[in-house]
């Protein structure tokens, strides 16, 4: 499943470069530095032991960005997270023969940083809580939990005020609790429209 991300992120980033390099002209006439609201969608694979119970994580979040200095902006931003279960499948840790694990509905509101390496380019870190919305079904002993989300990306102009948003992410939680996990951890691409 590793191979698979790995395959997926070079394919990806091998594809952010070719649309960077399409859109650098347009990007002389962008401030990339003002404020900026994005919608976004972000596709990735559970990693540690949540990748022996889930298959996949997709959601959307909202994003605000706002500058403290020109190229380091605030960020504030909430979103939805599924993480599909896997079915059928032969347990050893909980003693069954076959096991269906229920899916993880999370919910997460974090703040933290961005800072512009370049105009385009971009890392960006944030950190809050992380709520499972269907802690009962996954056997969670808490429903919340600190949730931390470094990531890197691009921001492709489309006009003079809007972008595309292109980029790697990884999102981690502590223990929420549990008898086989507690971690709730993912790696993955993401695509916004900031405007």
């Amino acid at each position: 499943m590793v191979y698979k991300l790995i395959k997926c992120s070079r394919t990806f980033a091998a594809v952010i470069v070719l649309v960077f390099f399409l859109f650098s002209a347009r990007a002389q006439t962008v401030n990339p530095y003002q404020a900026q609201f994005s919608i976004g969608v972000n596709l990735g694979l559970p990693t540690g032991k949540l990748s022996d119970t889930h298959t996949i994580a997709f959601g959307g979040y909202l994003q605000q960005t706002i500058p403290l200095v020109k190229t380091l902006h605030l960020t504030l931003n909430a979103g939805y997270t599924k993480f599909k279960g896997e079915s059928n499948v032969n347990s050893t840790v909980t003693n069954q023969l076959i096991i269906d694990y229920p899916d993880i509905d999370m919910l997460a509101a974090k703040a933290g940083l961005r800072y512009f390496l370049t105009p385009q380019i971009y890392l960006q870190a944030d950190a809050g809580i992380a709520l499972v919305l269907n802690s009962p079904q996954t056997s969670y002993d808490a429903a919340k939990a600190f949730i931390y989300s470094p990531r890197a990306g691009v921001q492709l102009p489309v006009s003079s005020r809007s972008v595309i948003d292109l980029g790697l992410s990884y999102e981690a939680t502590n223990h929420y609790g549990g008898t086989y996990r507690g971690n709730v951890n993912s790696l993955g691409i993401y695509a916004a429209f900031g405007f």
